[in-house]
């Protein structure tokens, strides 16, 4: 169901979550942008999903979770990215999306949202800190 929701075949949504792995590098440059900006996190998972893979300190870190079984909408879809910048108090065009997947890069970007598709934590460093405009990143 996961794969078909996602347009992906289910052997690619088996090995997605089997390489989800939290990344304390990406974990420590999130701590850093936490002191400057809003954070939400928007997941296409199921219950209990995040809570088993994450340390509630790293999900301390977000201002908000929208974990698509809760609201029912899931990346791409248009709602999805409204509702999280709904829960974050700011417009969609205030907020810079990032994923690791071009499919849900684009529907944040359809939504009016700047994105990145991540690659590592220095490529995403070096994007969001253009993006931003600033030394912050």
């Amino acid at each position: 169901q996961v794969a078909g929701l996602a347009h992906i075949t289910p052997a690619q949504a088996h090995q997605q979550i089997a390489r989800n792995q939290p990344n304390a590098a990406l974990f420590n440059y999130i701590a850093e942008l936490k002191k400057h900006y809003k954070l939400g996190l928007l997941s296409n998972v199921v219950s209990g999903y995040i809570e088993n893979i994450f340390l509630p300190e790293q999900l301390n870190q977000f201002d908000c979770i929208c974990p698509s079984f809760e609201s029912g909408f899931r990346k791409p879809q248009k709602e999805a990215y409204e509702l999280v910048a709904k829960q974050l108090g700011v417009a969609p065009a205030e907020c810079i999306f990032v994923d690791d997947q071009i499919a849900q890069v684009e529907g944040a970007q359809a939504t009016g949202m700047q994105a990145i598709l991540y690659k590592n934590v220095p490529q995403l460093r070096r994007e969001l800190t253009k993006l931003l405009g600033d030394s912050e990143g």
